[in-house]
């Protein structure tokens, strides 16, 4: 008994056919901010039932209602449009309402870089604590985000000296400005 392979133009229309759901699950996530690891099999499982929810309102869109008349017609350039505009949409939508209902306060990215995006422009102060133990307040010139290091430089640093029951004593000024590596910081206390 022989089993016929499928063939090339098989295996990219059953691609074509899972991609929208891929698509919905990715835009979902980072609307919501769903940083969540899934497990590959997870999200084929997950992008299969969202290609399913896409096909339904594609298939009423476009009267392609039958496997093989979605395999013959989901080439063409006005069905592979209709196809991604639905797949936006369906991702887009519900990872809006869940974001603005459920999850207002998560960001996508690091603690660090949403902080750092929502400081005014100026006169923003920090104490900052170091690796060495000294605590440093001043006024941020500038911090790193992103792919960069978490610098920050100051402008008017202070050196907090504390007694023995941790009251600030005395604020010793260390110059006009003063840069502090990643590396160097080991908390900030925003002011």
């Amino acid at each position: 008994m022989a089993v016929d392979l499928p063939s090339l133009a098989d295996a990219l229309v059953i691609v074509v056919l899972i991609v929208p759901g891929f698509v919905v699950v990715r835009l979902f996530t980072w609307v919501t901010a769903l940083d969540r690891k899934f497990s590959d099999f997870n999200i084929t499982v997950l992008s299969f039932i969202a290609s399913l929810i896409v096909y339904v309102p594609f298939s009423y869109i476009t009267s392609l209602d039958s496997i093989d008349k979605i395999r013959n017609g989901v080439f063409m350039p006005q069905t592979m449009s209709i196809l991604l505009l639905l797949s936006l949409v369906i991702g887009l939508f519900p990872g809006l309402v869940v974001k603005l209902v459920f999850r207002r306060r998560y960001y996508y990215g690091t603690v660090w870089n949403s902080i750092a995006k929502g400081l005014p422009e100026k006169d923003v102060y920090v104490l900052v604590h170091t690796t060495l133990g000294q605590e440093i307040m001043g006024r941020i010139d500038s911090i790193g985000t992103g792919d960069t290091s978490k610098d920050v430089r100051l402008f008017d640093p202070k050196l907090i000296i504390r007694d023995k029951s941790s009251n600030a004593k005395k604020q010793m000024r260390l110059g006009k400005e003063m840069y502090l590596s990643e590396k160097d910081i080991s908390s900030i206390a925003f002011l």
